[in-house]
């Protein structure tokens, strides 16, 4: 396949480039290649960007991933796909030990279901689901936020061991590190490789450099749910916020859907973080895409309007219905970053996290082919999934 005529965003330098690809992967990224392709795509007019790597995310296009069952996992991705999410990782909230093995289950016997054989074990008119990601349950009831609190508990050795050691397909646990037997869980996670993040906790600055040393590397949607400077006993304590502000070592990911946090709030972050340190997600829910007001979970209420989800009461954000390409424009339209800078947070950054930055991410020899067209209005236009085109305007 060549792609050709096109405005590509490496992401590091926008050129106009001719990309080259065999079988899944980029074999060539110049300005003009002399050569025939089986398949000629022109992407005259359009952004070339990677494939954009969504790290949280609960689902989309009426599939919710906690449900973990086939037709839920294939219906939330091709959402994703339809807005440039060629990788993600399916995330649960907080809930029932049941409900969380069923979820681990679920996804094993998802993916064996579309095993294609090789070292890429997933259809590819879905996006790769490197793992998964568990939003709790071991959070602080003070951040619960729009966490149903029924589900909300202590980590305990015995419990998180065995959904680790389930199937060995959890990439990232989400916690608040200042709860009882955190820094044990921490711990274990890093001995299994798996990310540690900081998440609906009231953690102070201490409780974050302690962190540090037991391997915690990333902040769950950054403020919200989260500690800032307060009072107590008359002395000013910060709290995750500024230790995110302060410590180089945290990548602080970024719902960047204009609800969460208001242009102002997103040009700060983008002011002193920089693209290097921030990482967009969508956080979205399963009604993203649909054109929905309300919806019931758990017997619980819920309505979406201004382009969010709230609780029933507006008393608390419930989570996203914006995804992919539309973050990316609400990035480059509320802040001072450029499109290049946009697509780093979504690109280059998760996939540092993810410990898969040598073949996600960027577009350049040797990496998988996961491409996105753009028009000039960040409208996705066309997807191509390793050297697949799984999607078309």
């Amino acid at each position: 396949m060549l792609v050709k005529n096109g405005k590509v965003i490496s992401p590091f330098r926008e050129r106009n480039c001719d990309i080259k690809i065999k079988n899944s992967l980029i074999v060539g990224v110049n300005p003009e290649i002399n050569a025939e392709g089986d398949q000629i795509i022109d992407a005259e007019g359009c952004y070339v960007i990677p494939g954009l790597i969504d790290l949280h995310t609960h689902g989309a296009g009426g599939g919710s991933f906690i449900n973990a069952d086939k037709k839920d996992f294939e219906t939330a991705g091709r959402m994703h796909l339809t807005h440039g999410v060629t990788t993600l990782l399916p995330t649960a909230s907080a809930a029932l030990d049941e409900t969380l093995l069923n979820f681990i289950d679920g996804f094993d016997d998802f993916i064996k279901s579309n095993n294609n054989g090789g070292d890429y074990t997933q259809d590819l008119n879905l996006p790769y689901y490197p793992g998964l990601h568990l939003e709790g349950p071991y959070f602080a009831d003070s951040q619960k936020g729009a966490q149903d609190e029924r589900f909300i508990r202590k980590p305990v050795m015995s419990e998180y061991k065995r959904y680790i050691e389930r199937h060995n397909n959890i990439s990232r646990i989400s916690f608040a590190p200042e709860v009882e037997g955190a820094m044990d869980l921490a711990d274990y996670l890093r001995e299994q490789g798996v990310i540690s993040a900081v998440a609906h906790s009231d953690a102070t600055m201490e409780d974050i450099l302690e962190s540090l040393e037991h391997g915690v590397e990333l902040l769950t949607h950054f403020y919200s749910g989260m500690s800032m400077l307060v009072r107590k006993n008359a002395y000013r304590v910060p709290g995750i916020v500024e230790a995110g502000y302060l410590r180089d070592e945290l990548m602080a990911e970024i719902i960047s859907d204009g609800s969460h946090l208001p242009p102002q709030v997103l040009k700060l972050i983008y002011k002193i973080l920089g693209p290097t340190r921030m990482c967009m997600i969508s956080d979205s829910l399963h009604v993203a895409g649909l054109d929905i007001s309300e919806y019931e979970e758990n017997g619980r209420k819920f309505r979406v309007e201004d382009h969010v989800a709230k609780l029933y009461d507006r008393s608390a954000f419930a989570g996203s219905v914006t995804l992919g390409n539309d973050l990316l424009k609400v990035m480059v339209n509320s802040t001072n970053a450029n499109l290049m800078e946009a697509v780093e947070m979504m690109s280059v950054n998760p996939a540092k996290i993810l410990k898969m930055d040598d073949k996600l991410g960027r577009i350049a020899t040797g990496y998988y082919a996961d491409l996105v067209l753009l028009d000039m209005n960040l409208d996705v236009v066309k997807v191509i999934h390793r050297g697949k085109v799984v999607y078309s305007k």
